[in-house]
């Protein structure tokens, strides 16, 4: 990674893009570019469209999904340009905003700064997720007012019947599911020698069904969590098995900093930071 004023600019772009089209939209073109460079691998292509492309500063998620989240926390909590900080679907070029954009591009160079920095510093984790994962956490206590965990831990009443952790009835269902969708992209792996983010790639493209509206499975965060799980033991199995871990500790992050949030904390990415540290660090 380079550190010249081309590629912060870069960055900069990369962030108000986020911003323009809205967080998800520009997380599911990372899925597309994603699969496109995984593509020219396999054709014996160079990896450098993934790594600068699909993860790069023009639609790395923790560029342009991040800054997408930050842009948006500033014009729902701030600007009340939209009906919720936490709104990561809608496209904020309707705003016409140049605060809200200025503030994407900024958020894409502070991120790209961080991932460089965890770089640098050799961390054993996956360092685009922890950038999201910290850019979120910035955007939170820039723009909101309900710090880390929110009402959390306040004894208000809960909605039970939505925790995985209380309906053992959803748990079993998810845990069955989770195990499924890790196995299954570990056996692609396995068997095709693909690259282990093929699946995170596919999770986040087919997120295009959750923004037209569908109720969707977010998955991207167990197929990457799987196949590093897979990468260092080796065994199919096990990769499933971390797969319900990732599922585990995304319903965790989900229901104890978003459930009572003014921003949005991406449960998938702070997943990815937590299990990819436990993976490196110990496997």
């Amino acid at each position: 990674m380079e550190l010249n004023i081309i590629v912060f600019l870069a960055a900069f772009c990369g962030g108000v893009l986020g911003t323009a089209i809205g967080a998800l939209p520009a997380f599911i073109f990372c899925g597309v570019t994603g699969l496109v460079s995984i593509g020219v691998i396999a054709a014996g292509g160079s990896d450098v469209f993934l790594g600068e492309l699909a993860f790069g500063p023009l639609f790395g998620p923790h560029i342009v999904f991040a800054a997408g989240v930050a842009s948006a926390a500033l014009a729902g909590n701030k600007k009340k340009l939209l009906g919720t900080g936490m709104d990561i679907l809608t496209p904020l070029v309707k705003t016409k905003n140049l605060q809200v954009y200025f503030t994407g591009g900024i958020f894409g160079i502070l991120a790209y700064l961080a991932n460089m920095i965890f770089i640098r510093l050799g961390l054993p984790v996956d360092t685009v997720a922890m950038s999201v994962f910290t850019s979120n956490v910035v955007a939170r206590y820039a723009f909101g007012t309900s710090g880390m965990f929110g009402e959390f831990f306040n004894g208000r009443k809960t909605d039970k019947d939505k925790y995985a952790f209380v309906n053992l009835k959803l748990l079993a269902f998810n845990i069955f599911w989770s195990f499924i969708i890790g196995f299954l992209i570990c056996y692609i792996i396995h068997t095709t020698g693909i690259s282990i983010f093929f699946g995170f790639c596919l999770s986040a493209t087919l997120l295009i069904f959750l923004q037209m509206g569908f109720e969707f499975p977010v998955t991207h965060h167990i197929t990457l969590v799987a196949a590093y799980g897979y990468a260092a033991s080796g065994s199919i199995f096990i990769g499933g098995l971390f797969g319900i871990l990732a599922h585990l500790v995304g319903e965790m992050v989900n229901n104890t900093m978003n459930s009572y949030g003014d921003t949005y904390i991406d449960p998938p990415g702070a997943t990815i930071f937590i299990c990819s540290a436990l993976i490196f660090t110990f496997m």
